[in-house]
């Protein structure tokens, strides 16, 4: 399961949000909808699943609705975001596009300030935090874990944190690609570019609940520096304050016969590359979980929830100096 965190911490630059939508044309009979989640062939044992109980936490969105036994479909989500937005005084909901099966692909924007509009956000000299879930649509915990933090930057703990920053979401970049429940479009465009298929070619799943990828040697190094030491440090002490696992990102190639596993690559047109190369703090968070259905499901939302609020309090908690950070930067 996978989602991106993007900071734009620059007042002089654009305010650009830098991912690519989904173009479809049709839909391949063979694919399983993400509501036939019994079509899953791979389950843990029990005793792998006692190793990665889910948290004591009760969420509310639709994923976790009473008797619920499969994903969020497209038309939940909408509905919990047009009653979020009728009870939230911070947030704008706005819809950027349609996929080409006419599926609507929403932004929410936060802010306490009132203003939602792009060149007001940055009139505000404030820190843009940029989250977009479920790039792959058979990766729903990221999407379940936008609908959480929606919920909570709306109105819950995650409040006041808008006083210092802005928050904006794309809780469901593949809407299509979710609708049918597979990794890429319809059309077979992979809208992150890669991901691991762990269970295909090693018969394995992931022990790690979660592996953590913010650095490129393409990336200037006062950004890596200032990712790591202000960001990535505290987002590791709150994932083990939490008890869970963690680890470096690494991935392998789609070459079933190739078994060699490396970190990340340095192409620039990989969604955390091509926001480095914008001068904007970038991460990619990954949990375990494709291929087991609803299994562990609370825990691996539970983990990204954890991961971007670690990043969204640091930030807020660092505003004034990032902000000051980058003008030096601008002006050097």
């Amino acid at each position: 399961m996978r989602f991106g965190v993007q900071m734009f911490i620059s007042r002089r630059s654009r305010y650009l949000i830098s991912f690519i939508l989904c173009a479809l044309l049709f839909a391949p009979s063979s694919i399983v909808l993400a509501q036939d989640i019994e079509a899953e062939e791979y389950r843990q044992s029990e005793a792998v699943k006692q190793r990665y109980p889910d948290p004591a936490v009760a969420f509310s969105t639709p994923g976790f609705a009473p008797g619920k036994t499969d994903f969020t479909s497209h038309d939940e989500m909408m509905a919990f975001l047009h009653q979020l937005h009728g009870q939230a005084d911070n947030m704008s909901l706005r819809i950027l596009g349609y996929s080409q099966e006419g599926r609507a692909i929403p932004l929410l924007v936060f802010s306490n300030s009132g203003r939602f509009a792009a060149a007001d956000l940055l009139q505000l000299d404030r820190p843009v935090v940029f989250l977009q879930g479920l790039q792959h649509g058979n990766e729903p915990a990221g999407g379940d874990a936008m609908l959480a933090l929606a919920q909570d930057l709306a109105a819950g703990p995650l409040r006041p944190l808008l006083d210092k920053i802005s928050v904006l979401i794309v809780p469901r970049c593949n809407p299509d690609g979710a609708h049918y429940f597979t990794r890429d479009t319809p059309r077979r465009i992979d809208i992150n570019r890669d991901h691991t298929r762990w269970i295909q070619k090693f018969g394995l799943l992931q022990f790690w609940d979660l592996m953590i990828y913010a650095t490129n040697p393409n990336v200037p190094s006062a950004l890596t520096e200032t990712a790591e030491k202000l960001f990535r440090r505290p987002l590791i002490a709150d994932i083990e304050r939490s008890g869970y696992s963690h680890f470096w990102y690494y991935t392998t190639s789609y070459n079933l016969q190739d078994k060699r596993v490396s970190m990340g690559g340095t192409a620039p047109d990989i969604g955390r590359n091509t926001s480095g190369l914008q001068n904007a703090i970038s991460f990619v968070v990954e949990s375990r979980g494709v291929g087991i259905g609803r299994e562990s499901y609370g825990r691996r939302v539970h983990t990204h929830y954890t991961a971007i609020t670690s990043i969204l309090r640091s930030t807020a908690d660092m505003a004034t100096r990032l902000c000051a950070w980058c003008l030096k930067r601008a002006l050097a």
